[in-house]
Order: structure tokens, then sequence, then C-alpha cells
């Protein structure tokens, strides 16, 4: 990773030394944002990229030991914020824009994305905009987050409703 973190420094990424990358390097563009990633993220991409990209305006803040899987994409032109010690599975993707107009007329919708500390997301999640995720929950594969979700609860579906409770201390970290 020693080699990407030098070809990236003029960009507004901070990359701390303790960034772990498994096979492939990530896809990390810096478009007018901001990305930071703290110490012990690691990137697992043995056979897909994970991307991520920070659009004008857009700040990506990634916690200390968070794992990104394979093919998961991150984009932000608002703020997303993800806490320490989450895991995301393969082909998640986590985005704070639709990009795009739904309804003629209407702005499109970007909204910050905030997911606690010790978040896992299955294979396939979709975060959607201005969802915020508590400490400790686990977002079920294929569901797709369309609104908050409380600490330590078990969601699942598209969108994603509450299945149940996690029991969790606050120090509590999934390996």
């Amino acid at each position: 990773m020693r080699m990407a973190v030098r070809r990236l420094r003029g960009q507004k990424i901070t990359l701390p030394d303790g960034v772990l990358v498994t096979a492939k390097q990530p896809t990390i563009k810096c478009r007018g944002g901001a990305i930071t990633m703290e110490n012990g993220v690691q990137f697992r991409c043995t056979h897909q990229r994970a991307r991520i990209s920070a659009l004008p305006g857009g700040n990506i803040v990634i916690g200390a030991r968070t794992l990104i899987n394979n093919g998961v994409a991150i984009s932000s032109a608002a703020q997303v914020r993800i806490g320490p010690d989450c895991k995301f599975g393969e082909m998640c993707v986590i985005l704070d824009t639709d990009y795009h107009q739904v309804d003629e007329g209407a702005p499109v919708r970007v909204a910050q994305i905030e997911i606690g500390r010790n978040v896992w997301l299955g294979r396939s999640v979709m975060v959607l905009p201005g969802v915020t995720i508590g400490d400790h929950s686990v977002i079920a594969s294929g569901s797709i987050v369309t609104a908050d979700v409380p600490e330590k609860m078990l969601m699942a579906g598209a969108p994603a409703k509450a299945i149940r409770s996690i029991r969790a201390s606050d120090s509590f970290r999934r390996h």
C-alpha cells in the first residue's frame, strides 16, 4: 500500500501506515472531497477491487480496524462516517446521494450517512442516503437500508426491518 499512499497524498486522502491491503489495491478517488482512514483499516480485495470515491463536497471517514471486502463501493457527495471495528461483506454499497433526480423538478437527494462502531454489513447490503446505523448492529445479506437502525439490532430485508435485538456489551468487538 505504500506506493498508493505516495501517489494519492496530494488529493486530500489521509492513509496511515497501518492500512492493510490483501491482493488488489482498492480504487480510491478524491474528486474534490476528502477521504480519511484510521489505523488498521483492512481491504480484502482478492478478486474484485473496493472503490472509495469522494465527490466535490463529499467527505469519507473510515474508522480504525474496519474490514472492507471484495467489491465494496463507498461514495460520498456529503458525508459518510464509519465507526471503528466495522465489517463490510462483499459487494456492499454505501451511497449518500441518489446521483440523479427521482421526480421532475425535485433536487437530487444528498444526505449524510453515519455507521456506528462494530457494525456488520452482510454481503450485498445497500445503505442509502440519510441513514444512521447504531453501534453493534448487524444488517443481513442482501438488505437495503432506507431508514435509521437502532443500536444492537439485527435487520433484514428490502427495505430492512428489525428482526431482533443483539446482546453486546459496549466493549464487544466482532472477530
